[in-house]
């Protein structure tokens, strides 16, 4: 019986540990954001200062007001684009955007 307890127990923590089909990579949204984002949002997600002259907007996505949306308000804002941020829903697949903002969560904090 407790063999079989094993037997039963080891696939099972083995699949918990395993990333689900669709779970975001944080690496590869690194490298989107950093290719994609970082002009305006800065390397640390807390603005670029010259794009935050240019355009005369915040943007910081660690604060507070950023943070606080859900994952789907963020994903429709990097799809469709928001004045002045341009749409990535036909430059960057929707595997890469949630990519992004998996990154986009760790540099909140939000891992």
């Amino acid at each position: 019986m407790r063999n079989l307890l094993v037997y039963l127990a080891v696939p099972a923590v083995l699949l918990a540990l395993m990333p689900s089909p669709g779970a975001a990579d944080v690496q590869a949204g690194e490298g989107i954001y950093a290719r994609q984002c970082t002009r305006c949002h800065g390397p640390s997600g807390t603005g670029n200062e010259k794009a935050i002259k240019l355009l005369k907007k915040d943007l910081n996505l660690l604060r507070p007001e950023v943070a606080s949306r859900s994952d789907a308000e963020l994903l429709r804002i990097i799809s469709e684009g928001r004045k002045p941020m341009p749409a990535f829903g036909t430059k960057l697949t929707a595997a890469e955007r949630e990519d992004v903002l998996a990154w986009v969560r760790h540099l909140q904090g939000r891992h």
